[in-house]
């Protein structure tokens, strides 16, 4: 009787454990990442990664980014990345393989758009993705050569339940070590075991969103076939850019003029804003660049609109979510919403989450995009601007160091003189190219008219006192294109008696001493929240960071290595 009265009790239980233990994993996730990673003598990696990945809702796949730039002395290094095969199929239908994918390269950045736009997926999935570098991750020191390498890269948004590697190496190394968690983590959750000939590294606990998977393994000096002389060839060669000689100063000079140029036009005040554009448009058209102020702006135009709040607690900063979503917006403006408050509905702006950083510069890529696929600016100005830039920077670079010392021993410095001030002024042509086209000149000046409106609008602060309601609106719709001018300050310096007796319903901190001078404190924390935030990643290189032949660094304890610290490593998530 006793038996049967344990059998039913463990039968019951597992009715309960069962739906708790499937909850528990029902949320989108990689449930196994397993990688198969050829090190060969000639400085090449092979790497084949199976991913499997669950959506928790219709989906049409996964996006795959790679990073192919590092920093290399202040230069960018572009790195060999090659495509060998891809599929994916469902996990259990290994037989209805499909291989639709879109691939992009954008800021040192490979991505892979992987899956069918006409169509849904859900469920488990299985993408395997085979790929060779070469230069990545190859470090060569006084006493041993070393592979520095990420497996997973930081940039997953989806956590990764187990994710397990298998070396396979061209000869016998001799230490090894690994590393788990956010980028900078020394934690080394993973370990080592052996399959033959092989090594098998294995994480020990689940990486959360955006943790990274390193191993470095070290090998007798000379081992590796060294490429350190090609390695800065392509150094050169990558930032070279396209050298133009002499005669080609007086051409460019006329193609500024006739081409690279906009008609100059009255500047009128405007009361408000360009119709349809958003501070991050606004901040790139009037700039010709992006810039990190550009996102303080956007949070609070998205605060005076009413997607969030900005709240001050003591000598802190947050910004609050308030609506589900910004779907009638822009994308990049949903990509901000979206990595802002991808893990807390409450965000501290001195530290910001980590999607938000690292999505900093593909939202700044976006604006770009848009702003070209809307005619704001000129492509083909754009990347004259780029090749007459670094052309002349490296005919500099080549005039004084090389063919100045050269030519000075025939007497003939005067040469290599006459060809660094020419390369000089194709810098300074380069520097003057308008790359707004003639419809983006036009908003230029409508915005230069919206800052002289705010720099003198002196009589609302008079005017104000008799609807003071109609005068927050302007007050608040403004703010933040007077932010994009740096003239915050003095527009809330003009309004500084508007709010005297109540706030805005997109700030929340103490009433009693709230003024618009304190709403302009709180938005230079703000600025420096962001900027602080997003330097700490983007410090280094184009990629996740700089790869350890690019910065010399090793993964070994002595050499100070880290999770996410090596070369290579993938990141991505569900589109």
């Amino acid at each position: 009787m006793k038996k049967y009265f344990l059998l039913a009790v463990v039968f019951l239980c597992s009715l309960f454990a069962v739906p708790a233990f499937a909850q528990s994993y029902n949320y989108e996730h990689i449930s196994e990442f397993n990688s198969d990673i050829t090190i060969n003598q000639d400085a090449t990696i092979d790497v084949v990664e199976e991913i499997h990945y669950y959506f928790d809702t219709e989906s049409h796949g996964i996006y795959w980014e790679y990073p192919i730039e590092y920093s290399v002395a202040g230069f960018n290094r572009t790195t060999s990345f090659k495509l060998e095969d891809l599929y994916y199929y469902p996990e259990d239908n290994s037989s209805l393989k499909r291989d639709s994918y879109e691939k992009s390269t954008s800021n040192g950045w490979i991505e892979l758009k992987i899956g069918d736009a006409d169509r849904t997926i859900s469920g488990d999935y299985v993408y395997v993705i085979k790929y060779t570098l070469q230069d990545v991750g190859i470090s060569y020191f006084d006493d041993h050569d070393e592979v520095y390498f990420n497996i997973i890269g930081p940039g997953w948004q989806v956590p990764i339940l187990k994710s397990t590697a298998t070396i396979h190496s061209f000869t016998d190394y001799t230490d090894k070590v690994c590393y788990t968690g956010e980028e900078t983590s020394t934690s080394s959750n993973c370990e080592f075991t052996t399959s033959g000939e092989d090594l098998v590294i294995s994480t020990t606990s689940t990486l959360q969103p955006y943790d990274a998977f390193t191993f470095a393994l070290a090998y007798p000096v000379g081992s590796i076939e060294n490429r350190t002389t090609q390695v800065w060839i392509g150094i050169l060669l990558s930032n070279l850019g396209i050298l133009l000689p002499i005669p080609a100063i007086i051409f460019f000079k006329s193609l500024l003029k006739k081409k690279w140029s906009n008609k100059k036009i009255t500047v009128i005040p405007h009361y408000e804003a360009p119709k349809g554009l958003d501070p991050l448009m606004a901040g790139y058209i009037y700039k010709s660049k992006s810039d990190f102020k550009h996102i303080s702006s956007a949070i609070i135009w998205m605060a005076t609109k009413g997607y969030v709040t900005i709240e001050k607690e003591k000598n802190k900063t947050y910004i609050n979510k308030v609506v589900d979503n910004v779907d009638n917006e822009t994308q990049y403006i949903k990509d901000l919403f979206n990595a802002l408050f991808s893990s807390s509905e409450k965000v501290n702006v001195n530290s910001m989450p980590s999607s938000f950083v690292y999505k900093i510069q593909s939202i700044f890529s976006k604006v770009r995009g848009d702003a070209i696929s809307s005619e704001y600016i000129d492509k083909s100005r754009t990347n004259s601007k780029g090749l007459m830039t670094v052309g002349g920077i490296i005919a500099i670079f080549f005039s004084l160091f090389f063919l100045l010392p050269m030519l000075s021993a025939f007497a003939a410095a005067g040469t290599a003189l006459g060809i660094t001030i020419s390369a000089i002024v194709m810098v300074f042509i380069g520097s003057k190219i308008d790359i707004k086209s003639k419809k983006g000149n036009e908003i230029y000046y409508e915005l230069e008219g919206l800052k002289l409106y705010i720099d003198t609008a002196e009589k609302h602060r008079i005017e104000f006192h008799n609807d003071p309601e109609k005068f927050r609106g302007v007050f608040e719709k403004l703010l933040p294109y007077a932010m994009l001018f740096g003239l915050e300050k003095k527009w809330a310096k003009e309004f500084e008696d508007l709010y005297k007796d109540t706030q805005p319903d997109w700030y929340r901190g103490n009433m009693n001493t709230f003024d618009v001078y304190m709403l302009s404190n709180s938005i230079n924390t703000l600025n420096r929240g962001i900027r602080t935030s997003t330097t700490k990643v983007y410090g280094s290189s184009s990629g996740y960071r700089s790869s350890s032949w690019s910065s010399g660094g090793s993964g070994f304890s002595g050499g100070g290595g880290f999770s996410g610290g090596g070369g290579g490593g993938s990141g991505g998530g569900s589109w």
